[in-house]
């Protein structure tokens, strides 16, 4: 339920979350009590009631399959002139390859990152998605400053992201950052 306050508190009229594990929902229900905020049981697999202006999802999509409920979503549940945003891990980079294969046990059996052929699904999909890719740079960074700065924002962490400001403009490299942010854009007629 974090994630479903900060959009409140960033001037949503109203929120509907939805997990597919119920001691989540509990969990979100006892700490917001607010009336502008529903939380239901819900496969995103399956089809969803409602229409929203603004649908966002984080580590959601690499769980599972991604095409056929990004499809659902942008054809059934968002309205027109809306927005998508979903934060994903991407599957490319070189600290990234290492982590997925030198740490199994911290994957569920459903896990799997982006790839390239997977961004290039969604842009062909939807003319209105972009990409925004972040942690180049910075995610290697941030784990070796941590080890002697005891401030995660610190020098290297911020030169890091600049840094990789100027690397996302680089299309190609998308795929290879360690996370990325999935824009989708629905035309407004």
């Amino acid at each position: 339920g974090w994630n479903c306050k900060r959009v409140l508190d960033h001037g949503a009229a109203r929120v509907h979350g939805i997990d597919i594990a119920e001691s989540m929902l509990n969990q979100a229900k006892e700490n917001f009590d607010d009336p502008r905020l529903t939380f239901d049981l819900q496969d995103i697999h399956e089809p969803m009631e409602g229409s929203y202006d603004l649908i966002i999802g984080r580590a959601v999509l690499h769980h599972v399959d991604y095409q056929q409920v990004l499809r659902q979503l942008y054809d059934n549940n968002l309205n027109p002139g809306g927005k998508m945003f979903f934060i994903e891990p991407m599957a490319e980079g070189l600290l990234t390859k290492l982590y997925w294969k030198l740490s199994p046990h911290l994957h569920t059996p459903d896990e799997r990152p982006f790839y390239a052929t997977d961004i290039r699904w969604l842009e062909q999909s939807f003319p209105g998605f972009e990409l925004i890719p972040f942690g180049y740079l910075s995610f290697p960074v941030a784990i070796a400053s941590a080890l002697v700065m005891p401030q995660p924002s610190n020098i290297f962490t911020r030169m890091a992201d600049r840094i990789d400001q100027k690397l996302a403009r680089l299309r190609w490299l998308g795929p290879r950052f360690h996370t990325g942010i999935f824009c989708i854009t629905k035309p407004a007629s």
